[in-house]
């Protein structure tokens, strides 16, 4: 198996042993690499004990969409208080409604606020993003990056292999107007990412999707799997 990589203004990441051995160097220096905080139990205030993980993954909403009574408690001014001065990826699960709830985008623009090296993304599956309003509020967000997660192309659901999917243009076309907003408004973030995930490690989706990509102008492109040049 071969690994392709983007090779024009696009920025295609990997999983390398390279990566790995960052990884295993950030793990000496820091708490845990990735600290998940679930929204189906209230964080014991034991994690914030020790130094800083690379990275805080929160879910803030339920699978109801529903938002975590933690979010609007004093968890955050704590987390500010023991880790506050440390680099720290604080990253927004993609729980239903919550990349845009507005309480969250509140208790988040504090903490970007107080918290300057700390690093804001959200991810996303496209869901909720697909009005003008919803692009607005996106845009003057806290969030420095945007990071989109798909599993299928434009497409994919008008052939016999995959199942329809009505709302995957609505989610590309979501996706291309943030960038031409962001970029008419001279902003800089959020920096907005795009992670594929292929069905199979066929070539032909992996070059559908680097086409894509460029069209789009997303800032950074991946792929999650690798591929065959000969498939």
């Amino acid at each position: 198996m071969a690994e392709r990589r983007y090779s024009g203004s696009v920025e295609s990441t990997r999983w390398t042993p390279g990566r790995q051995a960052t990884a295993r160097q950030r793990k000496r220096l820091h708490g845990p690499v990735v600290l998940r905080l679930s929204a189906e139990k209230v964080p014991s205030l034991h994690k914030l004990d020790g130094p800083a993980p690379a990275e805080c993954l929160l879910e803030l909403t339920d699978t109801a969409g529903k938002l975590v009574p933690w979010c609007g408690s004093d968890f955050f001014d704590r987390m500010i208080g023991v880790w506050g001065g440390q680099e720290l990826i604080l990253r927004l699960a993609a729980t239903p409604g919550a990349i845009l709830n507005e309480t969250v985008l509140e208790r988040l623009a504090e903490v970007r606020n107080r918290a300057e090296r700390w690093r804001l993304i959200a991810d996303s599956d496209g869901g909720g993003m697909a009005s003008m309003a919803a692009l607005n509020r996106l845009l003057a967000g806290p969030y420095h990056q945007v990071d989109l997660y798909t599993d299928y192309l434009p497409g994919d659901g008008e052939n016999e292999h995959q199942p329809p999917r009505p709302h995957e243009k609505q989610v590309f076309n979501a996706l291309r107007e943030l960038i031409l907003l962001r970029n008419a408004r001279r902003q800089d973030k959020p920096i907005v990412s795009w992670i594929y995930r292929p069905p199979s490690a066929e070539i032909t989706h992996l070059l559908r999707a680097e086409a894509l990509a460029r069209q789009l102008q997303v800032d950074r492109f991946e792929s999650a799997q690798t591929v065959d040049p000969d498939s």
